[in-house]
């Protein structure tokens, strides 16, 4: 027999109809028995019951489940799991075949047996067996794992009491570790804490590791919606990807925006399942001949076989409410290997060094890029991709960095690649711009790439052809773009990381101002940098509301000095890109509180003297006409009490007050 392992589902039947008992019984025996050898015992008369309502109405009383049956094909064995008669244990009572023994009368209707799969549990190559127990351990739910005799070695429960745990299992090597993994649903699980979000559904995923029948790392995955059900079903897959790790389908009967269903797949990583559903597929995305929305989709999940034989596993999805069945086909997946390279030395660029001529006749700095991609996979021919190279992604919106033959930060190309051959690479010549501001940002370089006929989207609702050929797709999974970067090189030491001091000398041309004089006032900033270079540095000036900026004179400008006033009353000068180590910016003339900084940060021992606030004294001659309206209005400064000379008359302002305070010295 082949290591596929096939589940077959039994409906159970509950009511024969208005027959005579001795048809009914001979017509389920016969159901019951056909075909199946020595697996099942012929049904007695004691599992029927006579209708006490109706004389002639029998009733089968012992199912399969209450909801189903599974049929286990192990390579030596077969394993047939239901729930019981009456209380539910899961019990039988030939001696020819192993059988769970009856528990205590606290496991009655625990459903034991409402589901089972069978796998390498042990890690030792032999096949064993994973029985659910929805409501078993006190309602908590719980999945015991067993040897091929049925000899209990390992239960695993739930915390969550009702959750009906373990209603559905799946198996599947998802960490790629070459040992099975398990995939346990409960799909009444309820976040706590939460109201109206119920049976939201989780599915858990024990991982085995070292030693006999280890599970020694488990996590999760939360349903997303109240009442789905995530985990209703849960289905191995196989390899969707071909990435080497096993991917599963969860069903959840009830998601989606009309709560019609949803079937999600999650996919295997070396890290083991990937958190992030890699496809979500909704009832309102499928259609069906009569038109009639479908429901309950993704009740019963199941996969892992290559049904169309292109190399991939397929997908079967019930939707029990609509009748219907759905078969999904897996698409072709094309891995892509790629990579971009700068040709610079130590990833550094000097950008002083002019070496290439622009077609404005321009000098600028220039430098190579590589950009190189080749794919592989199965059951795809040969392809044209479409790629797209990116110049300076990280400052998409001033990029620095051009293409030179097009004079652009973006170019496309179509190439035409072969399947499992060398690297098809492409050289560009890329310039920086002479302007830019920025110079401690790395300059990245992304090439990104897809199929061209991924444009056309793939559309649920229109029925294929089960013979046609798939379109292939690009592997979800990987980053769908590769990326490099250089960084422009500076005057920073060993490490290349400019650690600068900043410093504010200010002095002012009066002590105490005249109000009403016509004495401009007038500061001196000398800031210099006793640290590493400082790169877009500026100088920020704030003055209070009334006061007016006039201009500023820079003396002997060699690094650039710019100053401009914005709204809020300030005043910034950009004072040097870099302002270079022990470098003094030459003093501007201009007006109140300041503050300096750089994009680059500054030791935190050395930033005290990044500011500095500047108090004028106001002082009004005794001999003046004295009208406080019109002198609140004519200057408006925040300012301190000082010491007049003798015989005048001193003058405190406040923040717009209109209290003038006259004293006698």
């Amino acid at each position: 027999m082949s290591n596929y392992r096939p589940l077959i589902q039994l409906q159970s039947i509950w009511n024969v109809g208005h027959l005579n008992n001795s048809q009914s019984a001979s017509r389920i025996r016969t159901i019951h028995a056909e075909n199946t050898g020595d697996i099942c015992n012929p049904i007695s008369s004691r599992d029927f019951q006579k209708n006490q309502f109706s004389p002639t109405f029998y009733s089968f009383q012992r199912s399969l489940s209450s909801n189903n049956a599974t049929l286990q094909h192990l390579p030596v064995h077969t394993v047939l799991s239901a729930l019981g008669s009456v209380h539910q244990q899961s019990l039988e009572t030939r001696p020819a075949v192993f059988q769970t023994r009856e528990s205590e009368q606290l496991d009655d209707d625990s459903y034991l047996g409402y589901s089972t799969i069978t796998g390498d549990f042990l890690g030792t190559g032999e096949q064993g067996i994973a029985v659910g127990m929805p409501r078993g351990a006190e309602l908590h739910g719980k999945v015991l794992l067993y040897t091929w005799n049925l000899t209990n070695y390992k239960n695993i429960s739930s915390s969550q009491l009702g959750s009906y745990f373990g209603y559905s299992l799946a198996a599947g090597d998802l960490d790629g570790d070459g040992k099975l993994d398990l995939i346990i649903g409960a799909p009444m699980h309820t976040e706590p804490n939460t109201e109206d979000k119920y049976d939201v559904g989780r599915v858990y995923v024990f991982y085995q590791g070292g030693g006999f029948g280890s599970f020694n790392k488990s996590s999760f995955i939360e349903g997303m919606n109240s009442r789905s059900r995530f985990g209703h079903s849960v289905a191995y897959l196989g390899d969707m990807n071909q990435d080497g790790f096993h991917d599963f389908a969860v069903g959840a009967p009830y998601d989606g925006e009309f709560n019609r269903g949803a079937v999600y797949i999650y996919y295997g990583s070396s890290k083991g399942v990937l958190e992030k559903f890699g496809q979500v597929i909704y009832a309102e995305d499928l259609n069906t001949r009569s038109g009639i929305p479908v429901n309950t989709f993704g009740f019963s999940v199941t996969g892992g076989l290559d049904m169309d034989g292109n190399d991939y596993p397929d997908m079967a999805v019930g939707a029990y409410l609509s009748n219907s069945a759905f078969f999904f086909r897996s698409r072709p997946v094309v891995r892509l290997e790629a990579f971009v390279r700068f040709r610079t030395e130590n990833k550094q660029i000097d950008i002083k060094n002019k070496n290439c001529n622009l077609p404005t006749g321009e000098r600028a700095t220039c430098t190579t890029i590589d950009f190189c991609i080749k794919y592989g996979g199965k059951g795809i021919p040969q392809q044209i991709r479409r790629w797209m190279y990116i110049l300076d992604s990280k400052k998409s919106n001033i990029p620095r960095m051009m293409f030179l033959r097009r004079g652009s930060h973006t170019l496309n190309d179509t190439i035409t690649l072969y399947k499992d051959s060398q690297d098809t690479c492409q050289t560009e010549e890329i310039y920086i711009k002479n302007d830019i501001r920025d110079k401690l940002t790395p300059l990245e370089a992304e090439v990104k790439y897809f199929m061209i006929q991924e444009e056309d989207a793939f559309d649920y609702r229109r029925m294929r052809n089960p013979q046609s050929q798939l379109k292939p797709v690009l592997d979800l999974n990987l980053p769908p773009s590769r990326k490099d970067s250089i960084i422009i090189q500076k005057n920073c030491g060993h490490d290349n990381i400019c650690i600068p001091n900043l410093h504010i000398n200010i002095t002012k041309n009066v002590e105490k101002y005249l109000l009403d004089s016509k004495t401009n006032l007038e500061f001196d900033i000398i800031v210099s940098n006793l640290g590493e270079d400082s790169f877009e540095t500026t100088l920020e000036l704030s003055y209070p509301e009334g006061v007016h900026y006039k201009k500023t004179e820079v003396k002997d400008d060699v690094l650039g000095i710019l100053c401009s006033p914005g709204l809020k009353r300030t005043l910034t000068c950009e004072i040097g890109n870099p302002l270079p180590a022990r470098k003094i910016g030459i003093p501007p003339t201009y007006e109140f509180d300041v503050h300096v900084n750089s994009t680059n940060p500054e030791s935190n021992d050395t930033l005290q003297d990044n500011y500095s606030r500047i108090t004028i004294d106001i002082w009004v001659d005794s001999a003046l006409d004295l009208i406080s309206a019109q002198l609140i209005h004519q200057t408006v400064l925040q300012l301190a009490v000082v010491s007049s000379p003798s015989g005048k008359t001193l003058v405190w302002m406040q923040n717009h007050t209109q209290n003038v305070h006259t004293d006698q010295f």
